[in-house]
């Protein structure tokens, strides 16, 4: 699949020239702005939590990968499987495949496991990154009962030629390396950024589960990933606007074992093509949009028992239009076709599902302070019956000024999961399930400040989840693992947020931080599975917070990234657990600048403060260890 993939992603710079030539016909100042994806998610989120990562952070972060970027930036809890190896989030205590991924506006979760690798999604694979916490993300699918994560690459990039080049060199034969490209002018915008990283990943760590505690060196957790990105934009005219993106990524990893497991020599192989076109018509009615992809997800796993390969075809096609009824009130509907083809040495037979869904969002500014959304969703699948998933948001300005505001917020919302493609298609699936279904609850308040060059934002969420029908593998009564709607959970908590800005001359300083109560239960079981009732689920920690701070000074910056994860229970009982652990990750950088060419230069100190822990229970996590960045810039 690699080469013609590169090949096509190339074709798109060969038509550069002709775009070049074609701009005297339409000028700037002719052309209306039109947006390929619509209206930011905010406007019909009113009184959801919606966090947006900076795109500062996302460019200094970009060898990084998501799970990295959202563990320094937002209290979710990311459980990984050691360095860099299977990483997978957990919103407001939910399981991973309570999360939704989407990839503009494309659910990107596996259909076979039903979530997402957070360390398989390089950060350079996107520009922007949105968080919605809550069932309210809904409204994008199934899987959204925790929250949703919305990744896109939006056309901003300036006019004219760019080019970026960058290395990267760290402790334990870390590697990683990009070239990019990015020319626009009022007609055409095209970006392309290709990259490649490896690692031996041989740190040396303390086995905590032998005698002594003696160092050693981890064995069998090399990587080495590639991918590259394709995204381009063309106004046709005033009213009408194409896109393309494009992404491709490989991964060939060791899986690295645990402390108490024999090495088997497991390997995993990814192989991910995401595919997507969108047209959009602007008129007097209103925006249409309508998008068509195709994605290619190839996984084998093997080791010395197993070997395993899984192929999922996925083709879908979305339209929606939104219109500005009245001056306060807009409104968007649109409707949405899936069509998987799975091939699974597991299932022993091809596998294909037709899916299809049809959803209105309605926001209605009732007066100046006070604002109403109201979203619905209903999908449809054969062999189920999923619920109607609504949404009711509010928003309220207690204080609305220049200098200043504070905003009442609540939302109610529904949200479901389909049960996946290995849930009822594995030999020991089951195909009785149902949807897991959840209500949630929440409100808060959201404060910011701007005086002169000062600026504050705070928000505090209460939150209130119910998950019934929750699916779990337990054993049957011939001994075999099966998945049954098993229990239902109840998670409530509370959020924190703030962050701060102050600008200067040549003086830039940005601070802020997170915090996270998280307290979840199973409330019923609807079998006998021996687990008790009212106790802490495994793996949710119940407090977790993040601080960070910025310093930008002339040609010179300075960052600090701190992460806290409390105790977590690794037993349902809760009579065993995990300390709570505190990374810190320092960077401090120099910028050169002559003419057109930038050089930049960061030094990185992870886990600066040689902390010893582990996500997940008998697996080894690197302490302190370095890193380079060389980054070269043309504009």
């Amino acid at each position: 699949m690699a080469r013609w993939v590169y090949f096509y992603f190339l074709l798109c710079w060969l038509g550069l020239p002709a775009a070049r030539a074609q701009t005297d016909s339409l000028s700037g100042k002719d052309l209306r702005e039109v947006q390929v994806f619509g209206r930011p998610i905010t406007r019909y989120a009113a009184g959801s939590r919606v966090t947006t990562l900076d795109s500062t952070f996302l460019q200094l972060q970009n060898s990084s990968t998501l799970a990295e970027a959202l563990q320094f930036r937002t209290p979710i809890y990311l459980k990984s499987y050691g360095q860099s190896m299977l990483a997978t989030a957990a919103f407001r205590g939910t399981s991973a495949s309570q999360t939704a991924v989407l990839w503009h506006g494309f659910n990107i979760n596996s259909p076979t496991l039903g979530q997402t690798d957070f360390s398989n999604i390089p950060v350079n694979g996107f520009n922007q990154a949105t968080v919605q916490h809550g069932s309210a993300g809904a409204v994008y699918g199934t899987g959204a009962i925790g929250g949703a994560v919305l990744l896109t690459a939006a056309e901003n990039q300036p006019n004219g030629l760019q080019l970026l080049a960058q290395q990267d060199f760290g402790s334990f034969g870390y590697n990683y390396s990009s070239l990019g490209g990015s020319y626009g002018n009022a007609k055409l915008k095209l970006q392309t950024t290709v990259y490649q990283q490896q690692s031996r990943n041989d740190f040396p760590f303390r086995n905590s589960t032998k005698f002594g505690h003696p160092t050693e060196k981890q064995e069998n957790a090399a990587l080495l990933g590639r991918g590259i990105t394709q995204d381009a934009t063309l106004k046709i005219n005033p009213r009408n606007t194409l896109a393309f993106h494009g992404w491709y990524t490989f991964s060939d990893n060791e899986s690295q074992p645990n402390m108490v497991a024999a090495n088997t020599q497991a390997r995993l192989q990814n192989e991910n093509l995401r595919l997507m076109t969108a047209w959009q018509h602007q008129s007097k009615l209103g925006n249409t949009a309508v998008k068509a992809a195709f994605f290619n997800d190839f996984m084998h796993y093997q080791d010395v028992n197993n070997n395993s390969l899984t192929e999922v075809k996925t083709y879908q096609t979305q339209a929606e239009h939104d219109v500005m009824l009245k001056e306060k009130l807009s409104m968007k509907v649109g409707a949405e076709a899936q069509y998987f083809a799975a091939d699974v040495s597991g299932y022993g037979r091809a596998v294909s599902e037709k899916r299809a869904a049809a959803f209105g969002w309605l926001r209605y500014n009732i007066f100046s302070r006070l604002q109403l959304s109201t979203n619905i969703r209903q999908s449809f699948i054969k062999g189920f019956n999923p619920p109607l998933a609504p949404t009711v948001g509010i928003n309220y300005y207690v204080i609305d000024k220049p200098a200043g505001s504070l905003i009442l917020k609540g939302n109610i919302s529904r949200g479901y999961r389909v049960p996946t493609l290995n849930d009822r298609f594995w030999p020991t699936g089951n195909t009785h399930l149902i949807p897991e279904a959840s209500w949630s609850y929440e409100g808060g308040l959201k404060h910011q400040l701007k005086a002169g060059q000062f600026q504050l934002s705070t928000e505090a969420t209460l939150y209130h989840l119910d998950v019934d029908n929750w699916i779990q593998w337990v054993p049957n009564l011939t001994g075999q693992w099966q998945p049954q709607n098993l229990k239902k959970v109840t998670s409530r908590g509370l959020e924190l947020s703030t962050e701060a800005s102050y600008g200067r001359n040549s003086l830039k300083l940005t601070a802020g931080g997170t915090y996270a109560y998280t307290h979840t239960e199973q409330r019923r079981s609807y079998q006998a599975s021996g687990e008790p009732l009212n106790r802490q689920l495994i793996y949710v920690p119940k407090h977790t917070a993040t601080g960070f701070g910025n310093i930008y000074y002339k040609s010179w910056l300075g960052s600090a990234n701190l992460n806290f994860t409390g105790y977590r229970y690794t037993t349902a009982e809760n009579d065993r657990w995990l300390p709570s652990f505190a990374l810190l990750n320092l960077m401090v950088g120099k910028t050169f600048v002559l003419q057109r060419y930038q050089i930049q230069i960061i030094g990185k100190v992870n886990n600066a403060t040689n902390q010893v822990y582990q996500t997940m229970e008998y697996y080894a996590m690197p302490q302190r260890h370095y890193g380079l960045s060389l980054r070269f810039k043309f504009n």
